[in-house]
């Protein structure tokens, strides 16, 4: 492809994989391409770093968050649909919670990532970083916390495959 071809004329071969990064609403981006739709990737994805990404969608993800704007209403916001989460059947409004909540795409074969989320963020919550590792531990995927960062009050994971 033409990219490959770029990288290898400056002497950057992007013959082996890519990783993808992404803050907040980047992130949740980055986790949408690589769990969602890997197979549109012109190369491998190696790799996910996600930094504060909105990772799930439903409420409990996004208990204690300051901007009291709860998690199916985010979805919503990101889909373009200007309605409220009463408006929806629950089933209708389930569905697009889940096409929008990058944890519902991560499976067994899903590329590993390395997060990093604030134990006092409030505006997104610890919620999501524990809807990740439920989604990894549910897809069979060996994960393990490696490093904190307790003076920003940061918890990461590291999942590896």
């Amino acid at each position: 492809t033409q990219l490959t071809k770029m990288g290898t004329s400056m002497k950057y071969p992007l013959t082996k994989g890519l990783g993808l990064f992404g803050v907040s609403a980047g992130a949740h981006l980055s986790m949408m391409f690589a769990y969602s739709a890997p197979q549109l990737s012109i190369l491998p994805i190696k790799f996910v770093i996600n930094w504060v990404g909105p990772a799930d969608f439903h409420k409990e993800a996004f208990e204690g968050a300051a901007a009291g704007i709860p998690g199916p209403k985010l979805a919503l916001i990101i889909n373009a649909i200007n309605k409220n989460p009463e408006d929806f059947p629950e089933d209708e409004l389930e569905q697009i919670v889940q096409s929008t909540s990058p944890v519902h795409f991560i499976n067994s074969n899903s590329a590993p990532i390395l997060c990093a989320y604030g134990n006092k963020d409030d505006v997104v919550p610890m919620g999501n970083q524990i809807a990740i590792k439920k989604a990894i531990l549910n897809a069979g995927i060996k994960s393990e916390i490696t490093f904190s960062f307790p003076l920003f009050e940061f918890i990461s994971v590291f999942v590896k495959i």
